[in-house]
């Protein structure tokens, strides 16, 4: 499985993990709260939603405040204010919200500024040229979406250190028939194909999707902003391990390339030796293969004309026949050794070929424990961060920095859908079975 497969999965659990945490946290009895006394605001939850053109312009920002019960002075520059739950009461001087409820208690603000932890951006292209969203709806062909992402430095880094965003976009299967999308999890369901995105803290995504459609239709892309939250320390525990353990096996495989390579070094130096030896051999070779012949050459002279007279032909013939046999065998001795001798010369180059890929291994394996180190270090610096911010309690307020002790923050952005519909969404549409989401989108008008 690829890395960018791994992490994707694994951030999905994490979130996942951490949404459940909250639930159960605000499933626990409210502690009891004298009505006359004030305190600070440590169970304050925010919610921040925001209203997009599919351009992912941001139009309106709401916040949902949410508080036990209590009474509390709360701080936000909204240009409106309005109660969500029956049970209490809100009262406001400029930007200082008194808040008294008997049970947990919510209102909803609207932020006079728009500009929120994100830059967002998305373009849309019909061939090859950059379309309205609007132009696009009901069209046919392929489209494409231009999707980027970066922190936005006008927002407190926290924001942009400490929180992950996912982007949802969503398609009819009838309607989108084929999608390729680079670094996105797409998945089917039904009539629905859903392309998802996560941007770790303080990255950058800059992607592109192709689709191919009949009747283009998009509903609204959702973007979920949570703080990234490890939860456990086992597990960063174990993923601190398993990188170690990466580590040190990378370290054991340049170590046990570089002994190789020291073994092949020296086999080469041998190889050498007895390829120069090798060449002083052939050479004494040469000389007794000359000298051979001579002597061959001076004997059957002799016998010819010296002792051709004393000896019988008959005898004659026995010592040439001798003299062939025995100057045969020397030159097949001659022959084998230049055999060998060869062999000798191929085996030496083939070692050293040998020994110049063994030093490409090397280098190779050096860099890979190189790139293996600073991955390594890149990780435990990341969960570092992440491990720190987990310890270090409640995110600061994104509404004001007046307000203390958080407890959780969270981001909502959604877009308008792209439809041949001038609405969104009809009103039979959301009152069929409203999910949390769509009851909590219908306060926003």
């Amino acid at each position: 499985m690829n890395k960018p497969r791994i992490m994707a999965v694994l951030l999905l659990c994490l979130l996942s993990c951490s949404c459940a945490l909250r639930v159960i946290a605000q499933r626990k009895d409210p502690d009891i709260i004298k009505a006359d006394e004030e305190i600070s605001c440590s169970e304050k939850e925010e919610v921040i939603y925001a209203k997009a053109t599919p351009s992912a312009e941001i139009s309106d920002v709401y916040v949902v405040n949410t508080f036990p019960s209590g009474t509390y002075t709360d701080y936000g520059d909204y240009s409106k204010i309005k109660e969500i739950s029956s049970d209490g009461s809100i009262s406001v001087l400029a930007d200082e919200i008194a808040v008294s409820a008997k049970e947990r208690f919510s209102f909803q603000g609207k932020l006079k500024s728009v500009i929120l932890p994100w830059n967002i951006s998305l373009k849309y292209l019909m061939n090859g040229k950059e379309v309205r969203a609007e132009a696009l709806a009901g069209v046919s062909g392929e489209v494409i979406i231009n999707l980027s992402i970066s922190p936005n430095e006008k927002t407190p880094e926290v924001f942009g250190e400490q929180f992950v965003l996912q982007a949802i976009f969503e398609f009819d299967s009838e309607k989108v028939t084929s999608i390729t999308a680079q670094n996105a999890t797409i998945t089917t369901s039904g009539a629905k194909k859903q392309v998802s995105y996560i941007v770790l803290p303080g990255k950058e995504l800059n992607t592109q999707m192709l689709l191919t459609t009949n009747d283009f239709e998009m509903r609204n892309v959702l973007f979920n902003g949570v703080r990234m939250n490890f939860g456990q320390d086992a597990l960063i525990s174990e993923i601190k391990n398993r990188a170690d353990e990466a580590l040190k096996a990378s370290g054991d495989l340049k170590e046990g390339t570089a002994k190789l390579l020291s073994g092949m070094q020296k086999l080469k130096h041998g190889g050498e030796t007895l390829k120069a030896k090798n060449k002083e051999l052939k050479n004494v070779s040469n000389i007794i293969k000359t000298g051979a012949n001579d002597l061959v050459s001076d004997i059957k002279e002799k016998l010819n004309n010296e002792l051709k007279g004393t000896l019988s032909d008959k005898e004659i013939d026995d010592v040439n026949k001798i003299i062939n046999e025995s100057s045969a065998e020397l030159n097949s001795l001659v022959s084998g050794l230049n055999t060998y001798m060869s062999s000798v010369e191929k085996l030496a180059d083939g070692i050293s070929a040998i020994e110049i890929n063994m030093k490409k291994l090397s280098a190779g394996t050096n860099e890979f424990n190189e790139k293996i180190a600073d991955i390594n270090k890149e990780l435990l610096d990341e969960i570092g961060i992440f491990a720190d911010n987990e310890s270090a309690g409640g995110v600061p307020s994104f509404v004001s920095e007046k307000n203390g002790n958080i407890s959780s923050v969270q981001f909502v952005i959604r877009t308008e859908s792209i439809s041949k519909a001038i609405a969104e969404e009809s009103d039979e549409e959301i009152n069929v079975q409203p999910s949390f989401w769509e009851k909590l989108w219908r306060l926003f008008g």
